[in-house]
Formats: C-alpha cells, sequence, structure tokens
C-alpha cells in the first residue's frame, strides 16, 4: 500500500532562496516505507483498530457524546522537513527530551487516506491528515453521511468574530465559517503545546465536503496575513513527524508527532526552501528541489532546464503533474514507443544538506495533470516562475 504522501513537482526559473530543512528523524524512523497518494476522498471506512464497547458506534454514527478508541499509530514529517532516509545518529537523552515536549497522536489508515481524531468543545471529530493545508476543520451538518464520515456539527464552539470566506480544497471551492471553540486531540500520548485552550476552526460546507469526498486536518503552518489562522499558527509547535510504518512485530503504527522543540540536531537532512512564496503561494507549502526524476529508467529533463520542486502532501494520493511537465513526457515516450506513459517505475532522487542523494521509487503512481494558473489566482503573472507536476503512487516505495 502506498503512503498516504502527495508529491508536486514545480518548475521553476531559478532564484536565490532561503532555505528551512526537512527534518532527518530519529533512528528509530531512519528506514521508513516511503511512497505517495493522491488527495482522496473519505468513503466508508472500517475502523478495525477501534477497540472496546465505547467503539462500536464509529462505523455508522461518530456520535459527538461517546469516546472510542484507536490504536496507536507512528507519524512521518515536520514542519519544515520531511525525512527522507537518513540514517541519523541520535542519542537517547536527545529523543528523551523530544519526547518531553511533544505529542504523539494515532493515525487511521483507511487504505488510501489517513485518519486523524480530535475533539471541539468535546465532540469527536475524524479528517484527513493533510500537509497541503492550514486549517482545522469541522463539517457543517449532522447527516447520517456526515457523520459516518467525519462527525456531528451541533454548532460547537462561538462566533470567532471573523467573518466567513470562500476556500478551495482539491479544486472544490465552497464556504466556510469561522468559529471558536475548546480543542483536544483523542487518543494522544504527550503533553499539549498550546498558546490557548481556545482555537480557531472553519466549518466547512456541502459544496467542499461533496468534492473532496471528507475533511482535512491542515499541517501548514505559515500563511499569508489575510487568511484566516493555521491550527499550526495557533501553538508553539516547530517540527513534526509524520510515521506511517506499519509493524505490527514490534507494534509500530502511523502516528503524528508534534513538537516543540528542533528534530535536526546533527543529522544530514533533505532542505526545504520557500520560493513558492516568492512566487506568490499564499501559504508555506513544504516543498523541495529535486534532484532528478525517472521514469521507467528514462530521465524527464525539463526543456526550459528550470529545477522541478516537490511539494510534500500528504492529502493526496498520487502524484500530480504540471500540465507542461506531463505533456512533455507524454511527447517524448511517443517519440521512444513506450507503452506505458507512467505505468513503471517512477524513481524521484533528492540531494541532502551534505550533498547525498537519496531517493524514493515508486510504482504505477496515479498520475493526473494539473495546470495551476486556473487554481492557484495568486499565481497569474508567474508564468516564468514554473510549471507543476504533482505525483502518488500506488504501490511501494
Amino acid at each position: 500500500m502506498f503512503l498516504g504522501i502527495i508529491i508536486i513537482f514545480i518548475l521553476l526559473s531559478y532564484c536565490p532562496s532561503q532555505t528551512s530543512a526537512f527534518l532527518q528523524p530519529p533512528h528509530h524512523l531512519a528506514n521508513f516505507p516511503k511512497s505517495v497518494k493522491r488527495k482522496s476522498h473519505v468513503n466508508r471506512i472500517q475502523l478495525n483498530s477501534i477497540k472496546g464497547d465505547e467503539g462500536i458506534f464509529i462505523e455508522h454514527k461518530l456520535n459527538n457524546d461517546i469516546r472510542t478508541y484507536a490504536s496507536r499509530r507512528n507519524v512521518l514529517a515536520t514542519i519544515g522537513i520531511l525525512p527522507f532516509l537518513m540514517n541519523p545518529s541520535s542519542s537517547n537523552a536527545q529523543e528523551i527530551n523530544i519526547q518531553a515536549q511533544s505529542i504523539t497522536m494515532p493515525l487511521e489508515s483507511t487504505g488510501n487516506s489517513y485518519l486523524i481524531y480530535y475533539r471541539v468543545s468535546q465532540s469527536l471529530f475524524r479528517a484527513v491528515l493533510d500537509t497541503g493545508s492550514p486549517f482545522l476543520m469541522l463539517p457543517n451538518s449532522c447527516s447520517e453521511n456526515t457523520r459516518a464520515k467525519a462527525g456531528c456539527y451541533r454548532e460547537q464552539g462561538v462566533p470567532s468574530g471573523l467573518s466567513n470566506t470562500i476556500e478551495l480544497f482539491d479544486g472544490f471551492e465552497g464556504e466556510v465559517e469561522w468559529r471558536k471553540g475548546g480543542f483536544s486531540f483523542y487518543n494522544a500520548t504527550g503533553s499539549m503545546m498550546v498558546s490557548s485552550p481556545t482555537f480557531i476552526f472553519g466549518v466547512a460546507n456541502d459544496d467542499i465536503l461533496s468534492g473532496t469526498g471528507g475533511l482535512f486536518f491542515g499541517l501548514i503552518k505559515n500563511t499569508d496575513k489575510r487568511i484566516r489562522p493555521s491550527f499550526l499558527g495557533q501553538t508553539e509547535v516547530t517540527s513534526f513527524i509524520v510515521d506511517l510504518r506499519k509493524d505490527e512485530v514490534r507494534n509500530i503504527s502511523p502516528s503524528l508527532t508534534l513538537s516543540t522543540v528542533p528534530y535536526l540536531a546533527n543529522r544530514d537532512y533533505i532542505p526545504i526552501t520557500n520560493y513558492l512564496r516568492k512566487c506568490g503561494d499564499p501559504v508555506q507549502h513544504y516543498v523541495s528541489k529535486l534532484k532528478s526524476i525517472f521514469i521507467n529508467g528514462q530521465q524527464l529533463i525539463p526543456r526550459d532546464k528550470r529545477p522541478i520542486y516537490a511539494i510534500i502532501d500528504t492529502g493526496t494520493t498520487g502524484m500530480v503533474v504540471s500540465k507542461e511537465l506531463y505533456d512533455q513526457r507524454y511527447i517524448e515516450a511517443r517519440e521512444r514507443r513506450e507503452r506505458k506513459l507512467w505505468g513503471g517505475e517512477v524513481e524521484l532522487t533528492f540531494e541532502t544538506e551534505m550533498k547525498n542523494t537519496k531517493s524514493i521509487k515508486a510504482v504505477k503512481p496515479l498520475t493526473t495533470p494539473f495546470d495551476p494558473k486556473p487554481n492557484w489566482k495568486k499565481f497569474k503573472g508567474h508564468d516564468s516562475c514554473w510549471s507543476i507536476i504533482s505525483r502518488g503512487p500506488t504501490d511501494h516505495y
């Protein structure tokens, strides 16, 4: 099964950039499996990890006044970093220090997405973990279908004082109401790092929920001032790990860890850049520059020689590619009379801070073209700045 990480490749012209860093994981994350997925629908989900009498209602109702139990998961990702195939040497003292200032939540795998559970004003909700969006979200109804997918909305919280906005999720646009209320993660271990026990959250209307197929829990922290508060922007979190490994023998399962302590220390890592912000991106996506991309052993080199950048997005399944690069791949495959466009092995390579090369591979990733101009309105006028690719796997990395 492919991991719930989306990678968007963006072709950009050169521009000096400040870089953050993809954090290298602690040694117990060094060999996590890698995979990519496209933004997916959250349909009926068998919550096999729910245990105990209190959990039997979850599949059908997700009532807000009943507790549930979810099996523990481990996570991979960070606010400035996505750990990739690193071999860090971290001491036990370092790990204890990080653990003491962090909180870990289990993730529920549905086969095409990873869900996180949380409470708002004591009501239980679940959403797709999404490193490609910024907000804490709730559904706007309590219908049977909504309860089964995300939870029951009964006007939890109070008005935030912020006006409603029109938001875009996975190409679907809809109105969002902004409220505030008490928040807590469900079944978490550790101590919560929050600036306030009250969080601002969005209530998504049916246009968004029906289009995307579910709710998203956003992990992008930094946004333009005009944008409503991000979830992490309301906390003191400085890094996170999304660990999507699953090993029943070693009792390892997918999880999300948030921390107030940076994870980098003395480790090699894949740098991330804020270059897209310079090109008009209203939020700071987790972006890293690719060293190369190979499809079925053939290197795909942009004809204009611009660099390729990848956005790491756990809310997406498969691979989304800029239309410009997608068309180039199509032409080259026809010229070489290849039988498969993206149907074989796709390999991405990255250069680490210490000039090592790390790669990830996917077999037969679901791949679709994407034209950012109609969807990312603020990018208009930046034609020389970029073109996009996005991608995700269906098998293993």
